[in-house]
């Protein structure tokens, strides 16, 4: 036998358009935009370094090609996967560049952490790019992933070397058979081949060294986070795509939180920051797991339609609630933005934070990063059908239904219903 939901008797469910019921995430998502200072603002991602702007495979053509992602060796991909890690890697870079200060010829090495790096996608690029300028450290719970980057690294070396090289990699990350997941040795290793690369492995809080910018490509869930505390307690500039925001959920399980402490409780209350928490309190958990898990968003063939722009708008506020946190426990300077082009992760959004007194990705007339314009208007389409604007959008590849329809799908629906009838 089927029971009725049970109805929460204070709560009024709200209507959109055409009458049709809002979801709970719906609702979460208009109250939120409802108040001005929690809109997400983005702003156009940092270009290339000039020398290269008009580069399209920048900075891959000046790497190895063991170096790429795309490639038939060991680790490598190949289509369209291949192409989309690469724009992700490329997007980050450009944004690692920025918060260098190249007026700074005379300082010690930067150092970057990639935070949650896996086997160095990232990393081996950035460590060959700025040989001279910086030293790059890969933080991570897995050492058969860490393994694997100073077996690639050795590739890299200019003098001969043996392959019993590869077999003191394997003995320098020799756990006995009872292992347990939060067994982590936490020992800083330097990789041969590329001098300035290290691999650390351990949890991302059990990183105590000091370094100057932290960068994390879809770490899982709380784990970006975890990145954001870290770099906020250095003082360290942030660069962090964040992935997986569907585990924030406070039902869901997080297998970082898990092979980092052993257990599955979470470390981190949400949201996050107090603005955020004024309008959606941390003790009723039903709104913001309703948000998480909306956000949670993965449709790559809707990435630029108007269809479903509630629940990319349901990303970018949980990005939104992060970057409130930065400003108000570590006062940094914050700016949200995207990869270009959307389509290289539908996990796009990359949080950009630094500390006042450093040195800005943003310089000149756009101190604060020039206005996106098409993630502004994705926005926009969320908020004037979720809070019922009378104003029309524009007729984007033939949608006029701002969120669950397209035309054609709403016509071939009535005329089922009528056929019904």
């Amino acid at each position: 036998m089927f029971l009725p939901r049970a109805e929460n008797p204070t709560r009024q469910p709200r209507l959109g358009a055409h009458g049709v019921r809002y979801k709970l995430f719906e609702e979460v998502v208009a109250k939120l935009l409802s108040k001005k200072r929690l809109k997400p603002e983005f702003v156009q991602i940092p270009g290339p370094p000039i020398p290269y702007c008009n580069e399209a495979e920048w900075p891959f053509h000046l790497l190895p090609q063991e170096a790429r992602v795309m490639g038939y060796g060991r680790g490598q991909l190949q289509g369209i996967r291949a192409v989309r890690k690469e724009n992700q890697i490329r997007c980050l870079i450009q944004c690692v560049l920025a918060m260098m200060n190249p007026e700074n010829h005379d300082q010690e090495k930067v150092e970057i952490i990639d935070f949650a790096g896996g086997s160095g996608h990232l990393a081996i690029p950035l460590a060959l790019l700025l040989p001279c300028q910086c030293n790059v450290t890969i933080v991570d719970l897995k050492a058969a992933s860490l393994q694997f980057v100073h077996e690639k690294a050795l590739q890299f070396c200019t003098d001969e070397y043996t392959s019993g090289e590869c077999d003191d990699i394997t003995e320098m990350f020799k756990y006995p058979k009872n292992k347990q997941v939060t067994d982590h040795d936490h020992i800083k290793r330097k990789c041969r081949g590329i001098p300035n690369l290290f691999t650390f492995h351990g949890s991302i809080d059990s990183y105590k060294e000091s370094f100057d910018i932290g960068v994390s490509l879809h770490a899982c869930g709380e784990a970006s986070d975890l990145v954001l505390r870290a770099c906020g307690e250095e003082g360290a500039c942030i660069v962090v795509a964040p992935c997986c925001v569907g585990k924030l959920n406070e039902k869901a399980h997080d297998p970082y939180v898990y092979h980092a402490t052993g257990e599955n409780r979470a470390t981190i209350t949400y949201p996050q920051s107090l603005a955020f928490r004024e309008i959606l309190s941390i003790d009723n958990t039903d709104a913001w797991n309703a948000l998480a898990k909306a956000a949670d968003y993965s449709d790559w063939d809707e990435m630029r339609s108007v269809r479903n722009a509630s629940r990319r708008t349901a990303k970018a506020l949980l990005e939104t609630d992060r970057t409130l946190f930065l400003q108000e426990r570590y006062h940094y300077q914050t700016a949200l933005t995207r990869m270009d082009p959307w389509e290289s992760s539908p996990k796009h959004d990359i949080i950009l934070a630094w500390p006042s007194e450093k040195w800005s990705p943003f310089h000149g007339t756009y101190a604060q990063g020039i206005p996106d314009s098409e993630c502004q208007a994705d926005i926009k389409s969320a908020q004037q059908f979720l809070l019922q604007r009378s104003a029309s959008i524009s007729d984007r590849d033939g949608e006029t239904d701002l969120v669950d329809w397209t035309l054609q799908e709403r016509k071939l629906v009535e005329q089922k219903i009528r056929n019904f009838i």
